[in-house]
């Protein structure tokens, strides 16, 4: 995986980063998770510092999700999904 010490973020953190990505932006994640969008993309920044990768591409009115994003986002999508059912 992506963490060699094998700690796990915060699930907020997770959430965050799988509803921007699944939205394409940190303002519609923010309106699904009913928070900030600031509190969005901190959320993913911390995500991507605690793996130490970037997992978007930031742009003035946009973001896209890098090589490494997309991979993290096929991995954790369907673990989320699973927790959702539970």
């Amino acid at each position: 995986m992506f963490n060699k010490n094998n700690s796990l973020p915060p699930l907020d953190y997770l959430l965050a980063f799988d509803a921007a990505a699944d939205l394409g932006s940190f303002s519609k994640a923010s309106k699904t998770l009913n928070i900030s969008e600031s509190a969005i993309s901190r959320k993913v920044k911390l995500l991507e510092h605690h793996f130490k990768k970037s997992f978007f591409w930031r742009r003035e009115r946009s973001i896209e999700l890098t090589a490494q994003g997309e991979q993290f986002h096929r991995d954790i999508a369907p673990v989320l999904e699973e927790l959702r059912t539970i």
